[in-house]
């Protein structure tokens, strides 16, 4: 069961809210707040005031002045904010509150329940470091959870900033984490050693953008995309760390709230097809492509992946930097990574051989053939689910005959949130 708070107001037609009718300036408030709450007002048939005046709609009996009743249900967290405004509006009425068991909230099938708050997806219980903890116990803390930020709090719990892969890599870190993550925690130390002798403090960064518990999750989407984050601390009334929000938190809610039972047709999102929203741009390579030249695209456009296409552009595979990282790091020294932070471009040359005895001379050789993809007439929906099962930030678009026509990805879905 959901919990809301019923709130109804006893008012009268005659009663103003700044020169208007008050049913009609209680509802635009209502609206105003931009929270989950229904509103809805009514005219009654007939009633009485406690100074005596009766009202009924009798065409026999002359009056005016009708008693009006509004309702309004909204989740416990954000009752408050409309008491708090019915009190500043209504100059005459009655104020009353009871508890409501809510069975099921839906709203009319929209991407991103409107109801929903910060504080039904986010994590709970994060993990956050203090400005005067090393760099290398933060570094340890994001390889070992799998995040790529880690809040920084004072001694009360207050975030003061925040710590990023980013800003450790400026700091001397060789590798991005997902990569020397795949080294195992053994060889952990002797890549973090860059940055012994430094603090949180010194590289976090500052000011913390935040977002409260009780903050609609439309406001929080809004918010991620506008300053392209990742992940946002979410706090509490107090400014104490409550927790994170991340965009796969986000994912997993849409995909649980989804529901099956409304038709397609009849969902609300403006835009229901993934060819509608997806976009081109992945390189691609051939799969005779000398792996030397795979190396080259990566490095010179700053990209993770590229796709392995055939003449007539199938979709044969997909080649990552992990592939290539995975292809040398167990051969490639340390001090291939700590003296030059060499590009694949680098270490192909300087490991020429060891690439020939790999066996792996060509794009076809090293693809990845099993790949995640969406058809373009797959509904958003679709598209998803698989982004939230496998926890792709970017999914593969094909045609009905397999063949490799764009992406669609994270920041794309997101902004659907907000339709």
């Amino acid at each position: 069961m959901l919990k809301y708070q019923l709130i109804q107001v006893y008012t009268s037609e005659s009663a103003r809210c700044q020169g208007h009718p008050a049913a009609l300036a209680i509802v635009d408030a209502i609206r105003g707040l931009r929270i989950a709450a229904r509103c809805q007002a009514s005219r009654c048939q007939a009633g009485c005031y406690e100074n005596g005046e009766t009202s009924s709609d009798r065409m026999e009996i002359l009056s005016y002045n009708a008693p009006v009743k509004i309702e309004i249900i909204v989740p416990n967290a954000e009752a408050k904010k409309v008491t708090d405004k019915l009190m500043e509006l209504l100059p005459d009425g009655i104020i009353a509150v009871s508890e409501l068991n809510v069975l099921s909230h839906k709203a009319d099938g929209r991407l991103l329940p409107g109801h929903l708050l910060v504080c039904d997806v986010m994590s709970i219980s994060p993990r956050a470091v203090h400005p005067e903890a090393s760099l290398p116990e933060a570094a340890n803390i994001l390889l070992r959870e799998k995040f790529k930020a880690l809040p920084v709090v004072d001694a009360q719990n207050h975030p003061v900033g925040i710590v990023s892969q980013d800003d450790l890599l400026e700091r001397g870190l060789p590798l991005r984490l997902d990569l020397l993550a795949l080294l195992g925690p053994e060889q952990w130390p002797s890549a973090l050693q860059p940055l012994e002798g430094k603090t949180v403090g010194e590289i976090m960064s500052r000011p913390v953008c935040v977002v409260r518990e009780h903050a609609q999750l439309a406001e929080a989407v809004e918010l991620m995309l506008k300053r392209d984050f990742k992940c946002l601390p979410v706090v509490d009334d107090a400014g104490v760390l409550c927790g994170t929000l991340a965009r796969l938190d986000i994912f997993k809610v849409i995909t649980t709230h989804t529901d099956d039972s409304v038709k397609e047709e009849e969902r609300a999102h403006a835009v229901r097809k993934v060819k509608e929203v997806m976009r081109m741009d992945m390189h691609t390579v051939a799969p005779d492509t000398p792996l030397e030249d795979v190396m080259k695209v990566i490095d010179a456009n700053d990209i993770r992946k590229v796709a392995v296409v055939s003449g007539d552009k199938l979709l044969l595979g997909i080649i990552s930097d992990r592939d290539l990282f995975g292809l040398f790091h167990h051969h490639v020294s340390w001090w291939d990574h700590l003296a030059g932070r060499f590009t694949f471009t680098e270490m192909g040359k300087r490991h020429r051989d060891w690439v020939k005895l790999a066996d792996m001379r060509t794009a076809g050789e090293l693809m990845k053939k099993e790949v995640v993809t969406v058809n373009e007439n797959a509904t958003i929906d679709e598209a998803i689910k698989l982004m939230t099962e496998f926890k792709l930030k970017q999914l593969p678009v094909t045609d009905t005959a397999g063949h490799f026509i764009g992406l669609v990805g994270r920041d794309t879905i997101l902004q659907l949130c907000l339709r």
